[in-house]
């Protein structure tokens, strides 16, 4: 408990960026809420050692990504995926859940916070991406939005891809050893990834205006692309000043107008600053820097927020986003 009041604390620094403190505030709310259910007397021996072990996890994860050593896109994703993963921690704490699905999950969230917790050790950084791919599905587990069918599919495929997670990051294992669970984890993310975008496009499309659609999927990328890729892909459609000073986090879209979205940001300076930016414009670069094969994998349900957008900017104003407009016509039936 001390390391998770020590990291809220950091997520009051005027260092920490709006981005991290707002995964951080969630982590701790998700996080207590496990605290709670070990403290309870009625929680089953064998949850309770799960659960202690998944917030050492967790907060060791979080501590060591504060070190000055650890890059800071590095610790963006180890904060960033943590959030995603302790989303479960309630399914595992849900007694009216199916059993089978607890224990799996729980499983899922264990094997990812162990990886994340390694990432921080020398040389062990790269092992943060592959958590990542497990965080993003995690999250659409607990989306109570996906069908207990899809739900259960998808929970079956995660759990294959996390169990390869100790194989990868194992220091005793062989270059041999680590060279066919990488190959393993790779064949499996491939077909994590195909599920996650069957359960999401089981829902179909939204219905919901152009603004609505851009400011859920531009969050969604902001959260999962690295700020040094955002910067590069949207260099020539931002503001002067923030090209001047730098862009240090891409933190949050809100809509404005249905063509327009005021984008929040904190420069590299330290100020916190706001414009306006044109939706067509700002989308087809969204969609330059993650195709449409990409989308489902790296942000998950809100992909199909931005095929709704890309399929209203061709309505509207003949604009083609990438290959997100050739998808959004696909999953609405249309040509």
């Amino acid at each position: 408990m001390q390391q998770l009041t020590a990291t809220l604390k950091v997520a009051g620094d005027p260092k920490t960026s709006p981005q991290e403190r707002e995964e951080i505030t969630e982590i701790v709310q998700q996080v207590t809420s496990a605290l709670v259910a070990i403290g309870d007397p009625e929680t089953p021996p064998e949850l309770r050692e799960q659960l202690i072990v998944i917030v050492r996890q967790v907060a060791s994860a979080l501590e060591g990504s504060r070190d000055p050593k650890v890059p800071p896109e590095v610790q963006a994703k180890i904060i960033s995926t943590a959030e995603q993963v302790t989303s479960a921690l309630g399914v595992i704490c849900d007694s009216e859940a199916p059993r089978e699905i607890r224990e799996q999950v729980g499983l899922i969230v264990k094997q990812a916070t162990g990886a994340l917790e390694r990432s921080r050790e020398p040389g062990m950084s790269w092992l943060v991406r592959y958590a990542g791919d497990v965080g993003v599905a995690t999250r659409m587990i607990t989306d109570l939005k996906t069908s207990p069918e899809q739900g259960k599919t998808l929970v079956k495929g995660v759990a294959q891809v996390s169990s390869l997670l100790p194989r990868l990051g194992d220091p005793t294992g062989s270059r041999e050893d680590r060279a066919r669970a990488q190959k393993a984890f790779r064949e499996q993310t491939a077909q994590m990834k195909r599920q996650q975008e069957k359960a999401a496009s089981a829902r179909g499309v939204p219905d919901v205006p152009l603004g609505r659609a851009a400011e859920v999927c531009t969050n969604a990328i902001f959260a999962a692309a690295s700020d040094r890729a955002l910067g590069w892909s949207l260099r020539n459609i931002l503001p002067a000043k923030w090209e001047i000073e730098g862009v240090q986090d891409f933190w949050k879209a809100r809509e404005k107008e249905n063509d327009s979205l005021d984008v929040l940001a904190q420069l590299r300076n330290g100020e916190q600053a706001g414009a306006p930016f044109d939706v067509g414009k700002l989308t087809t670069h969204l969609a330059e820097l993650m195709p449409a094969r990409m989308l489902f994998g790296a942000i998950g349900t809100p992909a199909l927020y931005c095929l709704q957008a890309a399929w209203q900017l061709d309505q509207q104003a003949g604009i083609t986003a990438g290959t997100w407009l050739a998808m959004a016509r696909e999953k609405k039936g249309d040509g």
